[in-house]
């Protein structure tokens, strides 16, 4: 009997280290497919900065343009 306790005992332990192995994979698949998903929105997040910056570079020369003009009609003798 206690030969037949030991081997069930076996078995739930590999059970429980076969479903640990699963457990592990599957945590490693899903750091991979976050890690590269992150890596992605950083890709996005360095575009969208990149683009805001060409935009505030326009804004900054349109009003240096616009000020200049403004100053160019106030000197005017009109």
């Amino acid at each position: 009997m206690e030969h037949q306790e030991e081997m069930d005992y076996f078995k739930v332990l590999e059970e429980k280290i076969g479903e640990l192995i699963n457990r592990v994979s599957s945590l490693k698949n899903e750091n991979k497919s976050i890690t590269a998903k992150a890596a992605e929105q950083e890709k996005i997040i360095a575009d969208l900065k990149g683009e805001l910056d060409n935009q505030k570079s326009a804004r900054d020369k349109t009003r240096i343009r616009i000020q200049s003009i403004l100053d160019k009609i106030d000197k005017m003798d009109l």
